[in-house]
């Protein structure tokens, strides 16, 4: 199973972790959504996928 974590990099300050998706679709839509209502772009929303072994 993979998971996407949602990571907020703020002006070169360590990353931080704001959520986590099971659903590919529905992470990439937020990440979406966060960066493109980013009106001063201070903020860059990505993701990381991780493979979870059960």
């Amino acid at each position: 199973m993979t998971v996407y974590l949602i990571y907020e990099l703020h002006n070169g300050v360590e990353p931080r972790l704001r959520t986590g998706y099971v659903n590919r679709r529905n992470a990439y839509k937020k990440v979406e959504e966060w960066n493109n209502r980013e009106k001063e772009k201070v903020h860059n929303y990505y993701i990381k996928e991780f493979e979870v072994i059960e």
